[in-house]
């Protein structure tokens, strides 16, 4: 189980969307895993949300990452300052969500599962 603290959500003044990736293996995955990633894409390119968060996890942080990855690399760059992403998954997977997160000006912050 991980444990999300007031720490890794400090700064976020509403309450956070989550979304959950489904593992690649899963047979749901094929039609959640792009609905999530397209709404992601969608807030990454037109919302800025100061003082929001996006929390995103699932049980394959691989797949948490590419969706992660996929969609922010879609933000212009410094578009969405003052929104905090929280990534929780694998140390392994962490730059390659960080490099697009911060890329598009959000706050990235990383809970390991």
């Amino acid at each position: 189980m991980v444990t999300v603290s007031h720490a890794d959500l400090k700064g976020v003044s509403a309450k956070p969307f989550l979304f959950e990736v489904l593992a690649k293996d899963d047979p749901k995955a094929p039609q959640r895993n792009p609905n999530i990633q397209q709404a992601l894409t969608v807030m990454a390119r037109n919302h800025q949300f100061p003082g929001n968060a996006i929390a995103v996890a699932g049980p394959d942080p691989s797949a948490t990452a590419d969706v992660l990855a996929t969609a922010f690399d879609a933000a212009k760059p410094n578009s969405l300052q003052g929104l905090t992403v929280l990534y929780i998954g694998d140390a392994s997977d962490k730059a390659r969500a960080e490099k697009a997160i911060t890329a598009s000006g959000a706050a990235f912050r990383f809970v390991a599962m």
